[in-house]
């Protein structure tokens, strides 16, 4: 069985977040996503298909919601 998240999948969700203006620094299971001036979310990912959105803005809703669309199999959920 392959992991619902896999490298592929992974670059796909940084690519998604960045053409709708987000910053992002992607470091193997872990994201720092930005909007320019601040930081708007962590994600930590997980191969099996779990993806945590720690919420430092209101914006992080939003990366929640991309995640979703780029990764339609992971199992999303915000943390606050």
């Amino acid at each position: 069985m392959y992991p619902v998240l896999d490298l592929r999948t992974r670059l796909k969700i940084a690519w998604h977040l960045r053409e709708h203006g987000f910053s992002v620094r992607m470091h193997s299971f872990e994201y720092l996503v930005g909007d320019g001036k601040r930081f708007v979310a962590i994600i930590l990912v997980d191969p099996s298909g779990r993806a945590e959105v720690i919420k430092l803005s209101p914006e992080a809703q939003l990366v929640a919601e991309l995640v979703r669309t780029a990764a339609p199999k992971a199992e999303v959920r915000i943390v606050e």
